[in-house]
């Protein structure tokens, strides 16, 4: 099965290219030459920038070798709650629910490519969507392993 996480984040990512070109232009050059290693519940994504910005498996990792790396980590169950406003970013960090681990350049890439995946996603007709599927395989997987 998928992993969850990189199959929302690559069909928003979609999306926000889609809908809303200028914000997908803006997160590219944001992203500049950095790699983001993002892990959600333990399953890995890498994100990085080959013209538009890209979602792959952590194996894509050796051929970006080179470039910076952030390291993100975090549950499914703290981004549902940043998402729905139960939680905001600066806490979830100081609490260590959202782990960030970069050069202090790099970080401020970071943070400027989630401002703008989430202002695209904004101007997005297909977010909501997305959000709420996302959210239920969240919620359904959790109950399963509980």
């Amino acid at each position: 099965m998928p992993d969850p996480f990189a199959s929302f984040l690559a069909d928003s990512l979609a999306a926000v290219k889609r809908d809303a070109a200028g914000c997908a232009d803006a997160m590219a050059a944001a992203l500049g030459p950095v790699v983001i290693d993002v892990a959600v519940d333990g399953e890995r994504t890498v994100v990085y920038r080959d013209g538009a910005v890209r979602v792959a498996a952590p194996s894509t990792q050796p051929a970006l070798a080179g470039r910076p790396i952030v390291h993100v980590a975090t549950t499914a169950r703290t981004l549902l709650d940043l998402v729905d406003g139960r939680d905001e970013l600066l806490p979830a960090i100081l609490a260590n629910r959202l782990r960030v681990r970069a050069a202090p350049r790099d970080a401020e890439r970071l943070f400027d490519v989630m401002r703008l995946f989430v202002e695209g996603n904004a101007r997005s007709s297909a977010a909501p969507g997305l959000f709420a599927e996302y959210h239920q395989q969240v919620t359904h997987d959790s109950r399963r392993s509980t």
